[in-house]
This record gives structure tokens, C-alpha cells and sequence, in this order.
């Protein structure tokens, strides 16, 4: 009897040191992953969602929640011939959170290239060899991503908020009760559109006035009453930068200063609409700073540097 007591504790015993293994490995699996997306630039987000998600089996589940950590999983070069070969055979972009796995992974990954070129983390090479892929799409949407029009469908956007306005006699508004209108999908365009600076394109600007009146009077009224922003931590963010240019002698760098180099780059994308105290802050706070904002100038303009 005492044997048998004894035969059982070592089992349990036995069993509760296999567990703890089996959860140390896991725990070891997504911190990997969490490393490996850090390097690529997909950021923390993903690696949230993969530690939100539900366990089947004792596993993590694989699917679209991994899908953004396996794709650092293959070299680069071998992702976008995946990507040419998919959108030769199914005439469309591959989506995230798909039935099929392969297309899962595949979305994830390009929906991650969206994110290095916007953030500038992508090397020239690559970024040239979306620019001049064999299908239109890809090509379209790589263009999209260095212009903030990722889905390439700007001047169809201008036209449905056109049919909108001369339908309705008014502007979209983002009513949440009716977020699956296309009111309110019209309306968040916007709203993002004065977000990312991207109405101060010249082109941009133009084409979205001849929309109708009432859209150059909301432009007019953007340009009256700047974003609102809480200038307290605009100034400590901008110190942050600052802190950095003068210790070593260059802006922020996406690797090692991640939130500086972010923040100085969201400044720079909308710099025609920021106050004009704090643009006048931003170019007088260090040449460097000022020899950035003159490049992203000359970038939205379509100028050489």
C-alpha cells in the first residue's frame, strides 16, 4: 500500500515537471517570435495578439494569430515570389485571417511590408522590387503605401464622396451606430486624411477641393483650426529627440530609438499641418532636424533633394 502511494507521488510528480517544460518551451516560442517581429518592424501589437489567443489541444492556435510570426519565418526574396505566384493565379492581394493558411501567412507578411515602408524600415532594394512587380496590384499598392493611399483607390474615393454629397447636400459624419455605411467609412477617410497629413499633397489637395464646395470649405477649416494637441508632451517628445541628436550627432534611429524615430517621423509626415508655432519649433530645434523637414518636403512635393 505504502508502495503504491509512493509509485503514485512520483508520477505526479513526474507529470508536473513535463508541464512545466511543455510551458517554459512555449513561453520560449513566443518570445522568440515577440524578438523576431521587433526586428522586422511589425511591432508590439502582434506580438499581443499572439499571446491573446485562445489554446486548443495544449497549443497555441496557429492560424491568423502566429500567421504574423511565421512571416519572418522564410527569406524575403522567397515571400514575394509567393506573393507575384498568388496574385498571378487568384488575380487579387492576399488577405489576413483567411480559410487557408498559406494566404494567411502571405497577407500578414505584406500587410508587414506596408508597415516597414511607412515607417522607413525597408531597405531601397526591396522596396524597388514592389515598385516594379510583375502584377499591377502589387505595383498599385506598393505605390499606395509611399503616397498614404495604401488601398489605391484615392480619386475613387473622391468620386464616391461626390455621388455622397450631391445625394445628400452634406458631408459624411462618423456616426458609430452606422459604421458598416458607407457614410461612415467616407467620413473616417477623411478624418485619417487630416491624421496623416496627407491632404497637404499639392495633388492631393487639388483634386480633393474640385470634389465639391463643401469639401474646400472643410479643408479651408482644417487649415483654420490645426490639430489639437497637447503641447506639454509635444515638447517632452521633442526633447527626447533632441537628447539624441545631441549624444550622438544624428536623428533617431528606427532600431534603437524606436519611439523618437516615430514620433519625429509622424511630425515630419504632417508637417504643413502642424501649428504654426510648433513647425517653427520643430525646424529651428536643430539643423539636422530642419535638414529633415526640408527632405520631407521636398518628398511630398515630388522634388529632388
Amino acid at each position: 500500500m505504502a508502495q503504491r502511494r509512493r509509485r503514485r507521488h512520483l508520477l505526479l510528480g513526474l507529470v508536473g515537471v513535463l508541464g512545466a517544460m511543455r510551458l517554459m518551451a512555449e513561453r520560449m516560442e513566443v518570445g522568440f517570435a515577440g524578438w523576431k517581429m521587433d526586428q522586422m518592424g511589425l511591432g508590439p501589437g502582434a506580438l499581443l495578439r499572439l499571446r491573446s489567443c485562445g489554446r486548443t489541444g495544449g497549443s497555441l492556435v496557429p492560424h491568423a494569430a502566429t500567421a504574423e510570426a511565421s512571416t519572418v519565418s522564410r527569406p524575403w526574396e522567397t515571400r514575394f515570389r509567393e506573393l507575384e505566384a498568388f496574385v498571378e493565379e487568384h488575380e487579387r492581394l492576399p488577405r489576413r485571417f483567411r480559410a487557408d493558411e498559406a494566404e494567411t501567412q502571405l497577407g500578414f507578411w505584406l500587410n508587414s511590408q506596408g508597415k516597414r515602408v511607412t515607417s522607413q524600415q525597408i531597405p531601397s532594394r526591396q522596396l524597388e522590387k514592389l515598385r516594379t512587380a510583375r502584377s499591377d496590384l502589387i505595383r498599385r499598392r506598393a505605390e499606395g503605401w509611399i503616397t498614404g493611399d495604401p488601398d489605391g483607390c484615392f480619386e475613387e474615393n473622391c468620386r464616391e464622396l461626390r455621388e455622397y454629397i450631391e445625394m445628400n447636400g452634406e458631408l459624411p459624419r462618423c456616426t458609430p451606430s452606422e459604421s458598416d455605411s458607407s457614410a461612415f467609412r467616407l467620413a473616417t477617410w477623411l478624418r485619417n486624411l487630416r491624421a496623416n497629413g496627407a491632404r497637404a499633397m499639392p495633388e492631393r489637395r487639388k483634386m480633393l477641393e474640385e470634389v465639391h464646395p463643401l469639401v474646400k470649405e472643410l479643408l479651408q477649416e482644417w487649415d483654420d483650426s490645426p490639430l489639437k494637441i497637447n503641447r506639454v508632451k509635444w515638447e517632452e517628445d521633442l526633447e527626447k529627440v533632441l537628447d539624441i541628436v545631441e549624444q550622438h550627432g544624428r536623428l533617431p534611429k528606427a532600431k534603437t530609438e524606436k519611439p523618437e524615430y516615430h514620433w519625429l517621423w509622424r511630425q515630419l509626415r504632417r508637417l504643413d499641418t502642424l501649428p504654426p508655432e510648433l513647425e517653427k519649433r520643430l525646424r529651428g530645434s536643430h539643423p539636422l532636424v530642419a535638414e529633415a523637414a526640408r527632405r520631407s518636403e521636398q518628398k511630398a512635393k515630388g522634388t529632388k533633394a
